[in-house]
């Protein structure tokens, strides 16, 4: 059977699918198998139907697999910008505490948490000039707040009844 002609021309730039999508050419979309199908079933002998219909029902799981495989990977897709998301927020709320951490040698690196940055999809916290990876921590505390002034003290400031 010849379906050439009820396919027009396929793969020249990209073609504009429903939902606003653009398909990048030689790849088929959702659309693409139905018209075939239908073509497929429109130009058949009309004296000779097609005579395996196990061979339609095969085409019709393989498209309905294929297009369930597209859909988890897509969701996938989304749960990893999730997670990496995810891992920033972490990341950025460690800012300003006191960690402890391995070094890429492997001694302990302790300091303050002063930034965050991406190095090869790796999130490292910046203790001042020094980094360790986010999943290499071992402790984190709050870190020891400075006084306001070199002797200050709380009781220092408050008036005999506790009152300032």
């Amino acid at each position: 059977m010849d379906v050439s002609n009820t396919i027009g021309a396929a793969g020249t730039g990209s073609q504009p699918v429903p939902g606003g999508a653009t398909s990048m050419p030689g790849q088929l979309q959702t659309t693409d198998f139905l018209r075939l199908m239908v073509a497929q079933l429109q130009y058949q002998d009309p004296l000779q139907p097609a005579n395996d219909t196990t061979q339609l029902l095969t085409q019709l799981s393989q498209f309905t697999m294929v297009q369930e495989i597209v859909n988890l990977s897509d969701k996938v897709a989304k749960v990893q910008e999730d997670l990496q998301t995810l891992k920033w927020q972490q990341a950025l709320n460690l800012v300003g505490m006191e960690v402890t951490g391995q070094n890429q040698d492997g001694g302990l690196l302790q300091g303050v948490v002063t930034g965050v940055r991406m190095v090869d999809g790796n999130l490292r916290l910046l203790l001042g000039d020094k980094e360790i990876s986010l999943s290499q921590l071992l402790e984190v505390r709050q870190a020891a707040l400075p006084e306001s002034g070199p002797d200050a003290d709380v009781s220092d400031t408050l008036g005999p009844e506790g009152t300032p």
